[in-house]
């Protein structure tokens, strides 16, 4: 089973000492971080001044280009309860591909939300099933870490898969095929993650998953390649992980496409909540990154201690709001998104680590979101 649980390939790089602060308009300072150890890879690199847009999400339920995702004639048509399916022709192998494309019932005429959903998935398939099925019941992630993950530092899978090619194509070349793709449809991808499970890495996950489950694991399938991107607009990724919101923030989307493939093709590609951009509602200036690292530092002054707390990712992205009381009309703001992991130790839980998404307003410098409660 493939499980959502994004974990980028980390570079360790550690700051120490103090961090030069620049200000878009004002003089320079000192920062020394008091509540956080930065850990990982900061992307600081920013325009000045941005721009705020009106968006919506892509209807992709018309899209021929889309559906030629197929690579054959349509074969099958059928709606159903979460969207409309598209059948390809099977080939000489009885091998087909098939396209679902989510719209909440419309078709079937049973609507429970809003038919426009920027979202379809696409599979391979055989006779016996999915080509996916060849990795049986292991746990493989394409997706970077999530928010409110517990790891364990010695299972954590960007440690695991290696920052190599496989056999089959380069990541560039895979990385490449797909976002060639999205851009004919207008739509502007980036790379947010890669993981190059080989052979070995393959075999090591599945010990692993054996001696954490005491369950046999097995699976057929070689080595493959998991991907995830971002959308991007005007080269600005658009966040792909939610937050706990506050100050009128109600909610937020998670634009992300994700895929896997081996030697034998394409097996999966999702794309979920993607968006078309509108009209602009104005330019502003924004922080840069080293100021919303000293807000979000400030913050944690009034927060609980854990043992340990690190940034292991930092870099603007353009958050996407529900604009005004309904769910159609969105909103591009820019924030700094930070992945802090911190490591807790309490009475019922024991000790265990947690990841959160902070993510600092970049026009006012405000913090725009706050961690999740571990519950019980």
């Amino acid at each position: 089973m493939m499980r959502g649980k994004g974990m980028c390939k980390k570079i360790a790089v550690i700051l120490i000492g103090c961090l030069l602060l620049t200000s878009c308009t004002g003089p320079a300072g000192l920062f020394a971080p008091s509540c956080v150890v930065i850990e990982g890879s900061l992307d600081f690199a920013a325009p000045h001044t941005v721009h705020l847009y009106e968006a919506k999400r892509r209807d992709f339920r018309q899209s021929e280009a889309v559906k030629r995702l197929l690579g054959t004639p349509v074969q099958d048509v059928q709606a159903h309860a979460t969207g409309i399916t598209y059948w390809g022709e099977q080939d000489y192998l009885g091998q087909r591909s098939l396209l679902n494309i989510v719209d909440f019932g419309n078709a079937l005429g049973e609507p429970f939300d809003d038919p426009v959903t920027g979202s379809f998935s696409y599979y391979r398939l055989r006779p016996q099933g999915y080509f996916l099925d060849d990795y049986g019941n292991l746990e493989l992630t394409c997706r970077r870490q999530q928010p409110d993950e517990s790891f364990q530092p010695d299972t954590d899978w960007k440690n695991l898969c290696p920052d190599t090619d496989l056999s089959f194509a380069t990541r560039q070349q895979v990385q490449g095929d797909i976002e060639h793709r999205f851009a004919q449809w207008g739509i502007q991808l980036t790379p947010a993650a890669c993981y190059s499970y080989t052979e070995e890495t393959l075999a090591e996950i599945a010990r692993q998953q054996e001696e954490d489950s005491e369950q046999p694991v097995t699976y057929t399938g070689g080595e493959l390649y998991g991907l995830s991107f971002w959308q991007t607009v005007d080269g600005i990724p658009l966040t792909d992980v939610s937050w706990n919101w506050k100050r009128g923030i109600r909610q937020q989307i998670t634009p992300e496409v994700t895929a896997w493939q081996n030697e034998k093709g394409l097996l999966q590609l999702d794309a979920n909540q993607l968006i078309t951009v509108g009209k602009e509602v104005r330019q502003t200036e924004i922080i840069s990154g080293t100021q919303a690292l000293l807000q979000l530092d400030q913050y944690y002054v009034s927060q609980p201690q854990a043992f340990s707390r690190k940034v292991t990712d930092g870099r603007l992205m353009y958050g996407v709001f529900y604009k005004g009381n309904g769910e159609e009309n969105l909103l591009l703001v820019p924030v700094w998104m930070f992945c802090v992991e911190s490591e807790w130790k309490d009475d019922f839980w024991g000790t265990y680590q947690r990841v959160d998404y902070m993510a600092v307003n970049a026009e006012t410098g405000e913090i725009c979101g706050e961690p999740r409660i571990r519950e019980r």
